[in-house]
């Protein structure tokens, strides 16, 4: 074995591990059978002592395996509804609790909205660039409702307004989004640009 050439070496130890690598995988599954509890314990106190760190690898990971995990969870629940049903059954309320506190999350109402918007502006074929994290900072700024110039509050919430309706064949990109109150939104519609001149008496830039 070469041990004066570091790259030899590792050029060696590859070599060696595709040789056997179903040796070292069965070496692995006795040895994880064995010590199976232990290594449980140690991973949970590591999660718990690398919270920060351990939420920003899997947020990585999941973005850049977003499809593959779609996929292997839809093959998960195709291949055992049964214990999906059971699990629900089971967990109805813990569930029901989950879904309730993630669904007044001001990110949730977020996500949920922009999804909506893609998918109707994929429905007529229109552009869509606009990203959670787009949206997020243009909601994030603004102060005022642009067309009433209301300030923001607990009583005035704020809306994503496209200056052209994606009804009218409008695109979802930030450069045609803005924020307003949602009378104002209400008011709007899918009107244009003729219609916020005369009603509120201001022009979308």
């Amino acid at each position: 074995m070469p041990h004066a050439d570091p790259l030899a070496k590792k050029r060696y130890m590859k070599a060696w591990h595709r040789k056997n690598r179903e040796r070292l995988s069965e070496r692995r599954k006795q040895y994880y059978q064995k010590n199976r509890e232990k290594l449980l314990a140690y991973c949970r106190q590591w999660r718990i002592d690398n919270e920060e760190k351990c939420r920003v690898g899997v947020t990585r990971y999941r973005h850049r395996n977003r499809e593959a995990i779609r996929q292997r969870q839809r093959e998960y629940v195709r291949k055992n509804p049964e214990k999906i049903r059971a699990y629900s059954e089971a967990n109805r309320e813990i569930l029901y609790a989950k879904k309730k506190t993630k669904r007044r999350s001001p990110e949730y109402r977020i996500t949920n909205r922009n999804a909506s918007h893609r998918r109707r502006a994929m429905e007529r074929s229109v552009i869509s660039t606009a990203t959670k994290e787009q949206i997020q900072r243009l909601l994030s700024r603004a102060k005022r409702c642009y067309y009433c110039s209301r300030p923001f509050g607990s009583k005035l919430r704020r809306t994503i307004d496209h200056i052209i309706a994606i009804s009218n064949d409008g695109p979802h990109s930030i450069d045609n989004l803005l924020v307003a109150c949602k009378s104002c939104n209400s008011a709007k519609r899918n009107k244009g640009t003729d219609f916020t001149a005369s009603r509120f008496g201001v022009l979308p830039l």
